[in-house]
């Protein structure tokens, strides 16, 4: 029960502050430094390098010593780039131009016969399509009817009797060979 009064109080409490101070805009979560004026914030510095060496003894800065002979010699070395290995570089770099010259190439081939490949499937597409008209134009114009009445007619045809109609069955094969004239 106590828990329920407190919360209530806090609850109630900070409304009042809301409504009664106008430092709160609704919608903001940005708290304003003087919210509370009594309050006195430090300045914070950052302390010299100096000041840190002072405050920390232990901690010495160490001095440069002077190297040897033997010892500049080899820092000398290892840092040097010698002749072989400027040859071997170079040589890598060349194997790197010359494969960056023949992938752009072969990229360009592939460029050029895609292309050209788009190219033929256009003008097939074309050519089909003129074709398909033409196949169209043709069917259409042939007349069945006038074809029948032009062989009974002009050429003297007639259809055929039942003795004249022979009669086969397949045997399985897809075509049919002819030996002899039939008569």
């Amino acid at each position: 029960m106590a828990r329920t009064e407190k919360y209530t109080d806090t609850a109630q409490s900070s409304s009042r502050r809301r409504s009664a101070g106008a430092s709160y805009v609704q919608g903001s979560a940005v708290r304003k430094l003087e919210e509370s004026p009594g309050r006195a914030y430090p300045e914070r510095r950052v302390p010299s390098r100096r000041e840190r060496v002072e405050e920390f003894p232990e901690v010495q800065v160490r001095k440069a010593v002077p190297l040897s002979r033997q010892a500049r010699r080899n820092r000398e070395k290892a840092e040097a780039m010698n002749r072989g290995f400027v040859m071997f570089f170079s040589g890598v770099m060349v194997m790197i131009l010359l494969c960056s010259i023949y992938y752009l190439r072969l990229k360009a081939d592939l460029t050029t016969r895609i292309k050209e490949v788009a190219a033929l499937e256009s003008e097939y597409t074309e050519l089909k399509d003129e074709n398909d008209a033409y196949y169209n134009e043709v069917i259409s114009s042939v007349d069945l009817n006038e074809i029948r009445k032009t062989a009974l007619g002009e050429l003297e045809m007639q259809y055929p009797t039942d003795n004249q109609t022979m009669t086969y069955s397949m045997d399985g094969s897809s075509y049919v060979r002819q030996y002899q004239d039939i008569n």
